[in-house]
């Protein structure tokens, strides 16, 4: 039988991507136990290998904009409306679309306004939409999730997380309770489980997060905590201090840069240092999954009637730099940050208002930090 050539192609590309995974995987299997991982299996990630491509890289994007002013209508709570989470939906889509090539069909938008009831941000219709974003993702893929609206902390309840808190995000139909509890939030577990467990090798998944307390709000096993270098740290896991580049930011950003190792304390609770070994050497490939949130989970973050400022610093960086690594990103974004805070704050002064309080930018990572700091930020 004669095999078109377009199709003997795409066959024989597929074919050598696994043999390119399985020397790897020989290759890596022949190191020392006590090698570290390269990226978060301790927290229980599935690693998907690829059996190569079957059609060209596609961009997709789910961007999640909530502003909530049903739910200040009915609770009579003015802050809990955000005017500017509809403005930041328009940000990243002129930033995905100008920037990085992706088409406006590329780009699922979610807005709590009148209209199609199916693309309301609601638990059920976000779910469905995080779902519909990694489904049947190939290697070469290039993916997004964004979400601006409220995040906020609850209980954890099975012992997961070192400040005893999850971090979860409100979509549309959240239930506000009369003692300010919420009913009806997604959670990080959730976050995690839907959108990192399905990524395989070869795929590069960007998630963004203005909104509070989101700092792990994807719950990615190596992230930058906002201690100074003199502060000890909340989590009993290892941590790696990033060392100063040729081009170093200033103290009162490079304290932000530092990593910590999430998994470390999940695998001495399954079994000790043998578990921690056997784990580790399920991490020899690693996809490449970021996250890059507004604030630390301890913190809140702004907003405004144009768009979150996180949103908008962010986007306005990429869009001026064009070769930039997510370690020049998150440094010029701090940076940044924290001036329109400053600023704000003097202003506030002036006129009496109450003060914004200090919202320091986050990172996390599914790869090692030496390598996801160094590597050139591609949404």
């Amino acid at each position: 039988m004669l095999v078109p050539t377009s199709s003997f192609a795409s066959f024989a590309k597929g074919t050598l991507s696994i043999i390119t995974s399985a020397l790897r995987y020989i290759r890596d299997e022949s190191r020392e136990e006590t090698e570290e991982p390269a990226c978060g299996s301790v927290l229980g990630t599935e690693l998907t290998l690829s059996p190569g491509p079957t059609r060209p890289p596609v961009h997709r994007a789910l961007s999640i904009g909530v502003r909530y002013k049903e739910l200040r209508r009915h609770t009579k709570h003015r802050s809990l409306e955000l005017p500017g989470t509809h403005h930041d939906v328009d940000i990243l889509r002129d930033l995905l679309t100008q920037r990085f090539g992706y088409r406006g069909s590329d780009i699922r938008i979610m807005r709590d306004v009148h209209g199609c009831h199916e693309m309301r941000p609601t638990r059920k219709n976000i779910l469905r939409e995080m779902k519909r974003l990694v489904e049947d993702v190939q290697d070469g893929d290039h993916l997004v999730f964004h979400f601006s609206g409220h995040g906020s902390q609850v209980d954890n309840l099975n012992g997961t997380e070192v400040d005893g808190k999850d971090e979860v995000i409100w979509p549309e139909d959240i239930v506000y309770n009369t003692n300010g509890t919420v009913q009806g939030y997604i959670m990080d577990d959730e976050i995690h489980d839907i959108l990192v467990d399905a990524i395989p090798l070869g795929v590069h998944f960007t998630m963004i997060f203005d909104c509070c307390h989101s700092g792990t709000a994807a719950d990615l096993p190596y992230d930058t905590e906002g201690h100074t270098l003199d502060q000890p740290m909340l989590s009993p896991a290892p941590m790696q201090v990033i060392e100063p580049t040729e081009n170093p930011a200033s103290s009162r950003v490079r304290q932000n840069i530092r990593y910590t190792s999430r998994g470390a304390m999940y695998s001495l609770e399954k079994g000790g240092r043998l578990e921690q070994r056997r784990l580790h050497q399920q991490a020899k490939f690693c996809p490449d999954v970021i996250s890059l949130s507004a604030c630390d989970d301890s913190q809140v973050t702004p907003d405004s009637t144009k768009g979150g400022i996180f949103m908008q610093v962010l986007a306005e960086t990429l869009a001026d730099q064009t070769h930039i690594t997510h370690e020049e990103l998150l440094d010029t974004v701090t940076t940044k940050v924290m001036e329109r805070i400053d600023a704000y704050n003097e202003k506030a002064d002036q006129k009496h208002w109450e003060h914004c309080s200090p919202a320091t930018p986050h990172m996390g990572s599914l790869q090692r930090p030496d390598k996801a700091r160094r590597s050139t930020v591609n949404l």
